[in-house]
């Protein structure tokens, strides 16, 4: 059989008002069937689609023998959160894109299978063996947990430190549970702790602890996986009007304060006739989570709807459940009354046109600009690393986006100090941030194991 299997969602209707998990994950039927599509490919396209080179088509053929829990210890060799990245990582891009059946628009589904696998395989733990080496990982996001577990899996004594007072980073705050729920979360921060791995919450290093101190501490090297978590806002007139907020900030006040239940202390600003500005996966996941709030929303973006940088079932998603998009429109302008409220936005029309070989958004001069009435307005434009660690800017080189330079072995410009994820790449894929703290446990391994470079 060739054909694709489908995931059920639950019912349009509940979706609308609930932050229940809209994806139904498969069924053990759909599992076997989909397992059993894998031509188990000798040259492993799909290997070379994965940022991690997970060994997909052994996960698969395992669980095609009814093997959930070696399919698990499989995909647990090159990645910690399998259950994770089932759900939020961009298959249909990397190794969905590079299977055999790709060409028929019908490629083995990894990515659901991975879910599978997360949800449901049983993992054993070992106990940690002793170890004279110790590392410190600032930052319990994908980045630091995937070097975490790396570390921990060669009997390195791990300690992560984190601003929350939970693990999982921009999983937790980031990222609503209709697409992620945080159970999902809990169970995978729980494997990873089960390997003897320290968890310090509510540290800001830099503030509550120094890097210097970190070294003095006994750890031999510095892994920094801070992210990418400040919000980048547009520079356009009235732009602090009252009702407008970044993206970051709504989604973290609904996922970690439940702010959005009508008990809680500091209620969420929610507006009826909400604008969210852009087109990436932040900017899908705020309009849907403002639409279960009861708002009108509509997602405005300088380019085609087809070239919005979210995934494209989750634009889907959102259309399904009544978020409208428009298109080929730039904010010039937030329109204000009398007492400072948003009432309004001015867009500009665009096109986009070819130079050089490049597609460049620019003015659609022709057009007049348009105002659309809105009492709240979500700015979902991008984000930066935070500046917690600015005052090591004369030791620890940043580029003009903030982010920290690293060589080929991920080591910053700080002697010991490594880092990756988005505080190196800006905001960019769970996957992407677990390939970089993989690879930097690995140079960490190199560097602690040759006690000439420490």
């Amino acid at each position: 059989m060739n054909q694709r299997i489908t995931m059920s969602t639950i019912e349009l209707k509940k979706r609308q008002d609930s932050f229940d998990e809209v994806n139904l994950g498969l069924t053990w039927a759909q599992v076997k069937l989909e397992a059993d599509r894998c031509l188990q490919c000798k040259l492993q396209p799909c290997v070379s689609g994965c940022p991690v080179s997970i060994d997909i088509p052994g996960f698969i053929k395992q669980l095609s023998e009814k093997n959930v829990d070696g399919a698990l210890q499989t995909i647990l060799k090159s990645n910690p959160l399998p259950a994770i990245c089932g759900r939020v990582c961009p298959q249909e891009t990397q190794c969905e894109a590079q299977c055999v059946y790709a060409k028929t628009g019908q490629p083995i589904a990894i990515g659901h299978l991975e879910r599978f696998v997360g949800d449901h395989g049983n993992f054993t733990s070992v106990p940690k063996s002793t170890s004279k080496h110790q590392v410190a990982v600032i930052g319990a996001g994908p980045a630091g947990m995937a070097c975490a577990m790396l570390l921990a899996q060669n009997g390195v004594d791990v300690t992560i430190y984190d601003t929350w007072d939970k693990m999982g980073g921009v999983l937790y705050y980031g990222i609503p549970e209709f697409r992620l729920p945080q159970a999902v979360i809990d169970k995978e921060v729980k494997r990873l702790l089960s390997m003897g791995i320290t968890f310090k919450r509510n540290m800001i290093v830099g503030v509550s602890v120094t890097l210097e101190q970190l070294f003095q501490q006994g750890h031999q090297a510095i892994f920094i996986a801070s992210g990418a978590g400040l919000p980048v806002l547009l520079d356009i007139k009235n732009a602090h009007a009252v009702g407008v907020f970044s993206a970051n900030e709504y989604l973290t006040r609904i996922n970690v304060f439940q702010a959005h239940q009508p008990t809680h202390t500091t209620p969420l600003f929610q507006g009826k006739r909400v604008l969210v500005i852009g087109g990436g996966n932040v900017a899908i996941d705020a309009a849907r989570a403002a639409l279960r709030e009861s708002g009108d929303v509509t997602i405005v973006y300088r380019r085609s709807m087809e070239a919005m940088p979210a995934r494209q079932e989750e634009v889907v998603h959102a259309l399904e459940e009544g978020v409208k998009i428009r298109p080929y429109l730039m904010p010039l302008e937030v329109v204000s009354d009398e007492d400072g409220y948003v009432k309004a936005m001015i867009f500009q029309p665009t096109q986009v046109i070819e130079n050089n070989g490049t597609k460049e958004v620019v003015v659609d001069k022709a057009q007049a600009p348009v105002v659309i009435e809105t009492d709240m307005v979500l700015m979902a434009i991008g984000t930066r690393p935070n500046k917690l660690l600015e005052h090591y800017h004369d030791v620890i080189k940043t580029d003009a986006h903030g982010c920290i330079v690293v060589d080929d072995t991920m080591q910053s410009t700080m002697a010991n100090v490594y880092a990756g994820g988005d505080a190196v790449l800006g905001a960019a894929t769970v996957i992407m941030a677990l390939a970089h703290g993989q690879k930097a446990a690995y140079h960490i391994l190199d560097a602690i194991n040759n006690t000439t470079n420490l």
